[in-house]
């Protein structure tokens, strides 16, 4: 015959022994957590820097990048008159190049300028038209 002193040294022992596996178990989603949060805050406190471009001409540009140092960022076709804002992230000093295809189909290349490096933040704006760029205004801070 089992005491009542008996049976709840054993269920002492018991939980004493799965007392570790549910610390455990805290502490990994505790540290899973603070790792999440960490990622997240990177990501919003990343440095940015914002490419908004206008078409200003009467054509549609086709297939519009953004291309820096490293990277490449796709802004889709643009109809006449509208503009759109993409991120950019240079990998070395850069400076930035606009790529679509006209109307007829021809690839053109342009060189928009400015200076930047990888931690630069801040925003460029270019205007295109009739397939050149008719305004540039640098914003960005290294």
């Amino acid at each position: 015959m089992n005491s009542p002193q008996s049976s709840d040294v054993s269920s002492d022992a018991a939980a004493q022994k799965n007392r570790p596996r549910i610390s455990l178990a805290r502490w990994l989603l505790r540290l899973f957590l603070l790792g999440l949060i960490v990622f997240l805050v990177s990501l919003i406190l990343r440095p940015r820097l914002y490419v908004t471009v206008r078409n200003a001409g009467p054509q549609q540009l086709q297939d519009l990048r953004l291309i820096v140092t490293g990277s490449e960022t796709s802004l889709g076709d643009f109809p006449a008159g509208h503009e759109r804002t993409g991120v950019v992230s240079a990998k070395s000093d850069s400076h930035l190049s606009v790529e679509f295809t006209d109307s007829a189909g021809k690839i053109t290349l342009l060189e928009a300028g400015g200076y930047f490096g990888p931690g630069s933040t801040g925003e460029i704006r270019v205007e295109i038209e009739n397939g050149q760029i008719s305004s540039f205004e640098d914003g960005s801070r290294l």
